[in-house]
């Protein structure tokens, strides 16, 4: 297997049981939930906000699909780094193969 150097990001993504937190979800209707981008947003903005403040999270992954549209967004709302899982996965199974970055 190569030697890997991941992205910073990455380094945010692996953490140690006693610095990693359990995933924060929200509450009541997911399908009603996706059908409003706004709502959406604000909700996982929420949660982001209180794994910052009550968790210290310094990291936030935000999961992949349409979620990724949000991640987007949150990453000029929050102080912190915003993971998107799919796109970094892709650029991890990149660096394993040897193929270029992508940008």
């Amino acid at each position: 297997m190569p030697s890997l150097r991941p992205r910073q990001v990455w380094r945010g993504a692996f953490l140690s049981a006693p610095r990693s937190i359990d995933p924060l979800t929200t509450q009541g209707d997911a399908a009603a939930l996706m059908r409003s981008p706004n709502d959406l947003t604000h909700r996982l903005c929420e949660l982001a906000i209180r794994a910052v403040n009550e968790f210290g999270a310094q990291a936030v992954i935000v999961g992949g699909g349409p979620l990724g549209r949000v991640a987007r967004s949150l990453r000029d709302t929050l102080s912190v780094t915003v993971i998107e899982p799919i796109p970094e996965a892709v650029c991890y199974i990149g660096q394993v193969l040897g193929v270029p970055s992508f940008p």
